[in-house]
């Protein structure tokens, strides 16, 4: 995770909170459940102790203060966590730590002071609980006159529902293809895609092996094949959702070339609506993405 400055959100970490509460707060969940559900979805522990978790929970505690739903508990952890040097100590050159430490003060003064009153009630959040198999094709409309096959590889559960957790097939047209054919139709995989600890293959795997990511016996191929696709979390947003209503499910069954490992192979941010799903679609296939630097540090 990267930071550029003192600030909650001058920081990876902050802004990953920040999207998520924003996000999970669309579904409609308040107070202790929207706490609990971004910290879900960002894999948070109940007990912040490196840098990145701290940071993750105070800029988690400065949202929910300001929208007026603050928990006790969490308000409590903050304000102990504000009290450790970890953030302090981060920084190198006193200017910082002392522009740093001002930060800390600052929010421990506030999460300490009334909270603004809390916003006007809102309906329960939907909770999706889809009815797809996996191995069920999808077909969506897009692009314009045209499908896009998704296949249905797991489940996701983070907003503590059921959605459909895909793949996208190789395939463009704008007729649908038959049965026979579909079934035949590999997994479309992302160009370019840096493989994260490409530079090391053999050390990489068993890394990963001996961390439960990959099974006994696992190669890198198998690896480089969990990679090199993206799993693509979609979420119904309600019941009359009408992006979700677009699908034509074909009552076609076809497992995937890859078998689904764990859902460490889904990116905390992977997941996005049928609404968005087009736009997520561009940013993974694109002909020229940009990708950031390898990284071949694995946890």
């Amino acid at each position: 995770m990267g930071s550029w400055g003192t600030g909650l959100y001058q920081s990876d970490t902050g802004l990953d909170v920040r999207n998520a509460y924003r996000e999970c707060k669309k579904f409609g969940f308040r107070g202790e459940d929207l706490a609990d559900v971004v910290q879900n979805t960002l894999g948070l522990g109940p007990k912040p102790e490196s840098e990145d978790d701290i940071l993750a929970c105070l800029a988690l505690a400065d949202l929910l203060w300001k929208d007026g739903m603050l928990p006790k508990d969490l308000q409590k952890t903050a304000l102990r966590l504000i009290k450790t040097p970890v953030l302090t100590q981060r920084w190198e050159d006193r200017k910082s730590q002392r522009a740093q430490q001002a930060q800390l003060e600052k929010l421990a003064n506030q999460l300490a002071s009334t909270q603004p009153a809390k916003a006007a009630k809102t309906k329960p959040p939907y909770i999706e609980q889809c009815d797809f198999e996996t191995g069920e094709i999808l077909a969506y409309p897009y692009p314009d006159g045209a499908w896009t096959l998704l296949r249905v590889i797991a489940y996701f559960t983070r907003f503590r529902g059921k959605s459909p957790i895909c793949e996208v097939l190789d395939w463009e047209g704008r007729e649908l293809p038959s049965a026979a054919a579909i079934k035949k139709i590999p997994f479309r995989k992302r160009p370019g895609t840096p493989i994260l600890g490409a530079a090391r293959p053999e050390e990489t795997v068993a890394s990963l092996i001996e961390l439960k990511r990959l099974p006994k016996g696992a190669t890198w191929s198998d690896y480089e094949d969990q990679m090199i696709a993206p799993h693509i979390p979609i979420i119904r947003m309600s019941e009359r959702d009408p992006f979700f209503h677009k699908i034509n499910r074909l009552g076609i069954k076809a497992p995937s070339e890859r078998p689904f490992l764990n859902h460490w192979f889904v990116p905390t941010n992977a997941w996005t609506s049928w609404k968005d799903l087009p736009a997520r679609l561009d940013e993974y296939f694109a002909p020229d993405p940009v990708w950031p630097e390898d990284d071949t540090e694995l946890t």
